[in-house]
């Protein structure tokens, strides 16, 4: 904010309402100049390159770790029940966001198999064998 620039042109500048203007320049002239510089967050993140939010809890090495199958042995568990096994104070969902947004893992859907699994297969013939003589209703 300078001593010349109009209100217009100070909630333009610092995107602000005319209200929070006017604060401001009457803070500029009951102060004076040098004490009443004025900085909002947003602009001074921006500048930084980053958003602003909290830090995370977890470090990227440990996501990492994580991805790994050779490293993690729990990897084929749940996302809540890797994150007891590494200690970490995130629930499976946290955890699941930070996968997904820092180390770019999505989750994916397995391909559908066309086989039967050897315990679905015996009780499907155990059934048939049971109900083989009664009639189908319905067909």
């Amino acid at each position: 904010m300078r001593d010349g620039d109009t209100i217009t042109k100070i909630d333009t500048e610092f995107n602000i309402s005319s209200a929070t203007g006017r604060r401001w320049r009457a803070e500029q002239t009951e102060y004076g100049t040098p004490i009443a510089q004025r900085r909002t967050r947003r602009f001074k993140a921006e500048q930084k390159g980053h958003k602003l939010r909290p830090a995370f809890r977890v470090d990227e090495s440990i996501l990492h770790e994580t991805m790994n199958p050779i490293q993690n042995d729990h990897c084929h568990n749940s996302l809540s029940q890797q994150a007891e096994a590494y200690s970490l104070p995130l629930a499976g969902r946290s955890l699941q966001y930070n996968l997904k947004t820092r180390v770019n893992a999505q989750m994916y859907a397995a391909p559908y198999t066309y086989e039967i699994s050897k315990n679905n297969k015996t009780q499907r013939q155990k059934y048939s064998r049971e109900h083989e003589l009664e009639p189908l209703h319905g067909f």
